[in-house]
Formats: C-alpha cells, sequence, structure tokens
C-alpha cells in the first residue's frame, strides 16, 4: 500500500470514533492562540504484524506558539509572569490503517483551548532484530488560533495566526510480547509560525511584538510504554522538547501524555 492509498484509507474508516472526534474538536473550539502537539504516543512495530487498526484518543502538554515570540520584557500588563505560559493541554485522536508490512501512513486532528490542529505522516520500519525493531516517521503538521475582540490584552489583538511544521522521529521499540512493548524516541523539527493583529491594535506590530513569519527550531526525546487494559491498550509518555526562543535561549519544556489505543 502506497501512503496515498494509506491516507485515502484513512478517510473512508467507517463508524463512531471519527464522528465523536469531530464533535469534540468542535465542541472544545473557543478563542485562543495557535498550539502545537509535540507528542508521539507511537511504537516501531508496524500495524500489520500487531494485526490491528491503530486508532488512538490522547490527551497531552503542547506548546503555544506565539509566546516563544514575545520579548523578555514590554508586555502591556505590569507583573505578566511568562513562566508556564507554552504549556497549553491538547486532546485529539489518530487514525491509522494496518498498511503494509513495512509502512503506515496515519492521520491526526487537535484541539487546544481555541486551536485546532492536524498531522500527517508515515511510521517506516527500517529493521527488526528479534524483538527490537527500528523505525523512521516523517510528518508534516499544521494548525491554525483565533481570538475574539476584547478590551484587555489577554485575548482579542489578533485577527489570525496559523503554523506549519515538518518533524521526524526515530523510534526504538523492545517488544516484549504481543500487547507490552517500551518504545524510546528521538525527535527533530521545524515550526513556521504567522500572525497578524487587529487594525486597531497595529501598536503591536513592532519588534517586540512582531507579525509576519517566524520560525523555531525545536527537537527532543519521548518514552512510552504500551500495555492493555481491558478491551484497550494504555500509552503514557513523557520526555522533553527543546526550543530556540528568539532571544537566542534555548527552553525545555516537558512532554507529558496519555493515550487510549484500540
Amino acid at each position: 500500500m502506497s501512503f496515498g492509498q494509506g491516507i485515502l484509507t484513512i478517510m473512508r474508516i467507517p463508524g463512531k470514533l471519527a464522528w465523536r472526534g469531530l464533535l469534540l474538536v468542535l465542541a472544545l473550539l473557543a478563542t485562543g492562540c495557535a498550539t502545537m502537539n509535540v507528542s508521539s504516543f507511537e511504537n516501531a512495530v508496524p500495524n500489520r504484524e500487531e494485526d490491528i487498526d491503530n486508532k488512538k484518543i490522547f490527551i497531552s502538554t503542547g506548546i503555544e506558539l506565539a509566546g516563544l515570540f514575545f520579548p523578555e520584557e514590554g508586555w502591556p500588563r505590569s507583573g505578566w509572569d511568562r513562566e508556564g505560559y507554552y504549556l497549553f493541554p491538547i486532546s485529539g485522536i489518530q487514525l491509522s490503517p494496518r498498511g503494509s508490512e513495512k509502512v503506515n501512513a496515519s492521520l491526526q486532528f487537535w484541539t487546544s483551548l481555541g486551536s485546532i490542529g492536524g498531522k500527517i505522516q508515515a511510521n517506516c520500519k527500517l529493521a527488526k532484530l528479534g524483538c527490537n525493531y527500528l523505525a523512521l516517521i516523517p510528518g508534516m503538521t499544521f494548525g491554525s488560533g483565533f481570538a475574539e475582540e476584547r478590551k484587555d490584552f489577554d485575548e482579542g489583538t489578533l485577527e489570525y495566526n496559523y503554523f506549519i511544521g515538518a518533524d521526524l522521529q526515530l523510534l526504538y521499540t523492545l517488544k516484549f510480547s504481543r500487547d507490552w512493548s517500551f518504545t524510546l524516541i528521538g525527535r527533530g523539527a521545524g515550526t513556521g509560525f504567522y500572525q497578524t493583529f487587529r487594525p486597531e491594535y497595529a501598536w503591536y506590530g513592532d519588534d517586540d511584538f512582531p507579525t509576519g513569519e517566524r520560525g523555531v527550531w525545536h527537537y527532543g526525546w519521548r518514552a512510552n510504554l504500551r500495555f492493555p487494559v481491558g478491551r484497550f491498550h494504555l500509552i503514557p509518555e513523557a520526555g522533553a522538547e527543546y526550543l530556540s526562543l528568539r532571544h537566542g535561549r534555548i527552553m525545555i519544556e516537558p512532554v507529558v501524555g496519555l493515550a487510549f489505543q484500540f
């Protein structure tokens, strides 16, 4: 099965999962800034070998992009604390058919406090030695956030913002049994971010509060464990993401989450 055929198969997956996921996204959609999902919840074992259609519902920490480009000082609200500002909760769904013996395509959607996003990727098996697996996952990610009109500085100043990026993940999986596995993941990514402000807030568009295109390089590692619980598999995951900030600093953000696979 080719990558394109895999994506078409995803879009034809029947049942209530896709509809429930769409309703979840629409129900949680509010106002906010663009937030990217940097979780993985993947392993290096092909779906066909595990004899499953890989469907997941997940929650995790995401990274809010606009804050990466704010200055160290100068935000109009005095006393504003930027510590921890970049972490936002996200929730989403991922659909992946069985694919071939070596390649699985998957499609992912998520939402986070007014931000929506998606990802398309291909899990490519590189090698297998006994219960040890190695895989490579290239992917494309995209998303957007919108803000409504308000008279304070919390939100409402943005006309719109969006992001698009690419990432590459290298996975090592140790498969203990059919249902138990442990995976280590190294990843690198580049994300382009674009934002504009409403005309009445045009004074934001200076060097401190930039409009236009910005880019951020980020990389990190993840570790997850997959094990059965009743009819499902749970996948707890933890790791860290390293982000290059506008002022030349590297910021480290924790990434934790939980996926339900069925």
